[in-house]
């Protein structure tokens, strides 16, 4: 069955406002006529398929662009998997209360891993000695983040970026510490060592 494309009906709705508006990319207009598009694409079509297209995870090509200019967020050059990974960052961290459970799920929802079964720590050095407060409440530092999960420096500096950028006004961030992990088989059974010894016989040596 024929399948209404998001290149078809742009154009048509671009024409409707394209009448002394300011229309060009990144303008309100212009996120408005991607926004009916994708209605009328919803309408057309069936709308599990135009949701998952526009699922970050799905999406490629100028579908992220696309995402990317709603949420002003420019590629930079960035491919496809680097770009979903900057895309997703940018949605977490804006919508963190800055909590240290905020701080968490914004890394293992970046990273694709579970919250709970995750050893990745958040944490203050702010606490009761016995007679008082110490240390400083608005220092957190995260603990033993897997470093399999980051792909590139570039991905590194965009979830360093974002960890700041998620924590509450005047908090900061004072160390990023990183747990290596390895999988490796171990093996039960008897092991034989043998020794071979060689003499080697030298002239003249003193």
């Amino acid at each position: 069955m024929y399948q209404t494309k998001y290149k078809d009906v742009y154009p048509e709705i671009f024409k409707m406002f394209d009448r002394g508006f300011a229309v060009g990319a990144g303008s309100n207009i212009n996120t408005l006529i991607r926004v009916l598009t994708r209605f009328q694409l919803w309408l057309d079509n069936n709308f599990d398929s135009i949701h998952s297209s526009w699922i970050i995870d799905e999406a490629v090509g100028e579908q992220l662009d696309e995402i990317g200019d709603d949420i002003h967020q420019p590629r930079y050059g960035a491919n496809d998997d680097t770009y979903r990974f900057i895309l997703k960052t940018k949605l977490l961290a804006a919508h963190s209360g800055g909590t240290i459970n905020d701080i968490i799920n914004i890394v293992c929802n970046a990273l694709q891993i579970d919250p709970k079964a995750s050893v990745l720590k958040v944490h203050t050095d702010y606490h009761w000695d016995g007679t008082k407060m110490v240390g400083n409440p608005q220092v957190v530092d995260v603990d033993q983040l897997p470093t399999s999960m980051i792909t590139s420096n570039r991905t590194l500096l965009v979830l360093m970026d974002r960890l700041s950028s998620a924590t509450l006004n005047g908090v900061e961030i004072n160390t990023v510490s990183f747990m290596n992990t390895m999988n490796m088989s171990e093996y039960v059974g008897v092991g034989v060592q043998s020794i071979v010894v060689k003499t080697i016989k030298v002239e003249g040596g003193k």
